[in-house]
């Protein structure tokens, strides 16, 4: 964490009469955009591979669902990978709601830029957020946000507050752009107005802590292990690349007499005779074999003790050796990154829900829309573990046997919603219906066209 902001934190939470809680830090590398990351491309990666295929759906028939549906894919297409990657990097990240009255915006809060100061096990009741910053004048502006959950009178209510600070002094928070920010009091509410996502990796250095630890946390070694690998294969590319030594007597001479060489050849060298050296040879090459297996095997055994070290099986940054020709084999080498991958998704689950609690809430604060009910859940995807052709497979069969309908198995197929896939099939039958009729006609013309005097015969006998 920063020195400054944890300053701050210490200052805002003594002057509200509040503790911060321990928190464990390690730097990783994660913030590093100048060199390789290896914390940031297992994050970014684990985070894509949690959220692929999966769809974040809300229920409801009301202008208040409406309005959680709109937010809910704000927050599913805009924010809520980057929300995963950080909290996995960081150890954890914040989704937190903000409005201007009509409309919703969202800001990501990684681990170290917000401190709880008040919980009970994993139930966060109070926290310090770094909220907002900017620079003026050669200084640097912070807003510090306090959410804390109080109770009057049997009625639980949030007290938001913010402090201003200039570097890192406090400051009259009239004197800068935040000053419209007043105090507010939400009642209510029964937790804090954010959602949040906490890395699955385990605490070895305060396991009761509420804080995250990052995907790396206590791997230091073996992702410098795999940066110095990688260093090495470049680096000895770089020095065994081809030189060409070339006999002076082949060189073009300038009006000195002095030989030139050609312009733009960095590799390209003049050789002198010196005595006792054969010198036949007017070309000479010196291109030393790279050895790019013992070097490439190097950088996999590294990655693939970082995924071992990290709870996760191959694949993510190491090469796969999986064939899928036997699914077991398959399922049981990809095992530990589902489970880690399950535990992250609870977590994913518990943020979802909270933050779009906090939307409902600010929504009635504001009186946006009418109050109403809505259900909002995250259809996970389990396209990790298994094949398209498997998972087809297993929809026919429950088909077949009676368990699903069609669209069920399109929906999947097709990455359509049910509705659009009862449709489509409808829509399918109906031309496969028509193409029959048409084909039955042309085979019987007789059956397909209408005769006049049969008509008339008949109808004269309907008389009758």
């Amino acid at each position: 964490m920063n020195s400054i902001i944890k300053n701050i934190f210490l200052y805002v939470a003594k002057k509200l009469g509040l503790e911060l809680a321990d928190k464990t830090y390690q730097p990783n590398d994660f913030f590093d955009v100048n060199h390789i990351s290896v914390t940031a491309t297992l994050a970014e990666r684990l985070a894509n591979i949690t959220l692929t295929g999966s769809k974040l759906n809300v229920e409801g028939t009301n202008k208040r669902a409406e309005l959680i549906e709109e937010v809910a894919n704000q927050i599913y297409q805009e924010h809520l990978k980057n929300a995963c990657t950080f909290a996995l990097g960081t150890g954890s990240a914040l989704i937190k709601p903000n409005t201007d009255g009509e409309r919703f915006g969202f800001d990501i809060v990684q681990e170290n830029d917000y401190a709880i100061t008040g919980n009970i096990g994993n139930y966060i009741y109070a926290v310090l957020i770094k909220s907002s910053e900017y620079e003026a004048m050669y200084s640097k502006y912070t807003l510090i946000e306090s959410q804390e959950i109080k109770e009057s009178n049997g009625t639980k209510y949030v007290e938001i507050k913010y402090s201003a600070f200039k570097d890192d002094k406090e400051c009259p928070i009239a004197e800068t752009r935040w000053k419209d920010y007043k105090t507010q009091i939400i009642p209510n509410v029964d937790r804090l107005l954010f959602g949040r996502i906490k890395c699955p990796t385990t605490n070895r250095k305060d396991i009761n802590s509420p804080n995250g630890v990052p995907i790396t946390f206590g791997l230091g070694e073996v992702v410098n292990n795999s940066k110095d690998s990688y260093r090495q294969y470049n680096q000895e590319r770089k020095d065994k690349e081809s030189y060409i030594f070339a006999n002076k007597s082949i060189f073009k001479k300038d009006k000195q007499g002095k030989p030139v060489l050609p312009a733009e050849k960095e590799r390209l060298f003049m050789s002198t005779p010196s005595r006792g050296v054969d010198d036949s040879n007017m070309i000479n090459i010196y291109s030393p074999e790279i050895r790019d297996t013992s070097l490439d095997n190097a950088i996999e055994r590294n990655f693939r003790v970082l995924e071992l070290m990290a709870g996760l099986g191959e694949g993510l940054l190491s090469k796969s050796t999986l064939t899928y020709t036997n699914m077991d084999e398959v399922r049981a080498m990809k095992q530990a990154t589902y489970s880690f991958m399950d535990t992250f998704r609870e977590s994913i689950d518990a943020c979802i829900e909270d933050v779009l609690y906090a939307v409902d809430v600010i929504a009635n604060y504001n009186n946006m829309t009418p109050q109403g009910e809505y259900k909002a859940y995250i259809d996970w995807s389990d396209e990790y573990m298994s094949s398209v052709s498997e998972r087809f497979n297993q929809y026919m069969q429950a088909e077949n046997a009676g368990w699903i309908e069609a669209a069920e198995g399109r929906a999947m197929l097709m990455n359509e919603d049910i509705d659009e896939a009862r449709e489509a099939i409808e829509k399918i039958k109906g031309e496969e219906d028509k193409t029959m009729d048409e084909t039955f006609n042309k085979m019987n013309p007789e059956q397909g066209e209408d005769n006049p005097e049969e008509e008339k015969e008949e109808e004269e006998n309907a008389v009758s």
